[in-house]
């Protein structure tokens, strides 16, 4: 059913097309169950699962600093502020953030590095902080 609706808005998965699904996982462990399900769904569909944890809000401040403290939401937010003062969840930053992307991709690498060397399961709740957001922007930086 997942890929029938892929092929109505034109995408060919067999093409090239790539198709990301991307999570935050908060700081809610009950989230492991569900993104877990979503992987096995997105593997069957040719979907690729990424997350962001505790939110996407690590791949922007990652564009500033490099952190391996476990930040919930709320600290997040007030970390990434001291470089964005406005910073807010409707904000387009990419403009602002877009000159450090070599930077951020590096610190995203190494901050999974440091997870994984810690015994944390990148895509977790326990994996906090990481992004696997590096992984698209690589795929669209080398096309």
């Amino acid at each position: 059913m997942l890929i029938t609706e892929i092929k109505k808005i034109g995408l060919d998965l067999t093409d090239g097309d790539e198709v990301y699904c991307v999570f935050d996982t908060d700081s809610d462990f009950t989230k492991n169950n569900i993104i877990d399900k979503a992987r096995r769904l997105a593997l069957e569909n040719n979907i690729k699962v990424i997350t962001s944890t505790p939110s996407i809000e690590i791949w922007f401040l990652l564009h500033y600093e490099y952190t391996t403290a476990s930040l919930n939401n709320k600290d997040l937010l007030e970390r990434l502020r001291k470089f964005y003062q406005h910073y807010d969840k409707n904000v387009d930053i990419y403009q602002d953030i877009s000159n450090n992307v070599e930077e951020a991709i590096k610190r995203a690498k190494k901050l999974e590095k440091y997870q994984v060397d810690n015994g944390k399961i990148i895509g977790t709740v326990a994996a906090n902080p990481s992004t696997e957001i590096y992984k698209v922007v690589e795929n669209l930086l080398s096309k």
